[in-house]
C-alpha cells in the first residue's frame, strides 16, 4: 500500500526560504528508500541533490537542501 502525505513548507524547521529544512513524516512502520517520491511545489525531486531522507521504524525525516518557501505544497509518497 502507497501512503500520500500532503503538506507545505510551514510543517518543515527552519525559516521560510531557507535551506536544509526538515519535515517529519508520520510514519509508524519503516520507510522504503525505493519506493520514495518527494515532491515540492508541483515538482518531483530528487533524493541525493535536491533531499536527502533517513528512513526510520517511526518518523522518518525528508531534509530539503534548496531553499524551501512555507506555502509551497509537499507532497511524499511511500511505502
Amino acid at each position: 500500500m502507497i501512503i500520500t502525505e500532503t503538506l507545505s513548507g510551514g510543517n518543515c524547521t527552519g525559516l521560510d526560504g531557507g535551506t536544509n529544512r526538515v519535515l517529519t513524516l508520520s510514519n509508524t512502520s519503516l520507510t522504503n528508500g525505493s519506493i520514495f517520491l518527494v515532491m515540492a511545489g508541483g515538482l518531483a525531486l530528487r533524493t541525493g541533490s535536491e533531499y536527502t531522507a533517513s528512513h526510520l521504524s517511526s518518523s522518518s525525516t525528508v531534509t530539503f537542501v534548496n531553499a524551501l518557501w512555507n506555502d509551497q505544497s509537499i507532497i511524499v509518497e511511500y511505502r
